[in-house]
């Protein structure tokens, strides 16, 4: 009987069981009750669906923060491996002729990383000195100030400074401005956050490692011919 899904509130009597025209009056009365809940209670509503809706918003946050650290870390560790296995000598050779050495290289790619954390806010560079060398002169000019010894350690502790940094960051600091852009741009252009400048970084980094790369395949080629 229909009688039997009606809110204990409601007269059985009042229908019938089979009868259309009390069918009718069950869907009508069914259909107000629904309409003066949700009346009653839409602020409520509201707010449950708002907090859903962040929910589902902080966890595609998380899934692109994880992504761009994920690619990050992986391209700093092959770099990091190059490097380690690279001996001294071998860092004045060049990618191609007149072009980089490894030495520019690594004390470039140091200085980039360097300023990193002043594009994100938080601190100075670790070694302001490595500018004037590595990002506004040329790669042809001079030789280096710093010693292979040194440009290692340099770039050990600034990418270590730079994972322990975004290990710490909240989620929603990755969305903020980040330091090259005014308040203003940024309300035209919200894609210009701290994340961002990590994932153009990370675009830097896997640059420099496809010279390194074909500079490793020639190196292996020479000492196969010796």
């Amino acid at each position: 009987m229909v009688s039997g899904f009606l809110p204990s509130c409601v007269p059985k009597r009042l229908f019938v069981a089979n009868s259309p025209s009390n069918c009718h009056r069950i869907t009508c009365f069914g259909t107000f009750t629904l309409i003066k809940f949700v009346a009653s209670n839409f602020h409520f509503i509201n707010i449950a669906t708002g907090a859903l809706r962040q929910i589902v918003i902080t966890m595609e946050q998380e899934v692109f923060v994880e992504m761009v650290l994920t690619a990050w870390h992986k391209y700093q560790e092959q770099l990091d491996d190059f490097f380690d296995d690279l001996p001294d000598d071998d860092f004045d050779i060049e990618v191609y002729p007149g072009k980089n050495r490894v030495r520019y290289i690594i004390g470039h790619l140091t200085a980039v990383n360097d300023g990193i954390l002043t594009l994100l806010g938080a601190r100075e560079p670790l070694y302001p000195e490595l500018v004037d060398e590595f990002l506004i002169k040329s790669y042809r000019v001079g030789n280096s100030e710093h010693s292979i010894n040194d440009l290692r350690i340099y770039w050990r502790n600034v990418n270590r400074t730079l994972t322990t940094y975004f290990s710490t960051m909240p989620l929603s600091e990755w969305f903020e401005k980040n330091a090259s852009i005014s308040n203003e741009d940024f309300q035209r252009e919200p894609h210009c956050n701290k994340l961002n400048i990590v994932l153009t970084k990370t675009h830097h980094l896997v640059y420099h490692l496809g010279q390194l790369t074909l500079l490793n395949s020639k190196i292996r080629n020479l000492a196969s011919r010796n």
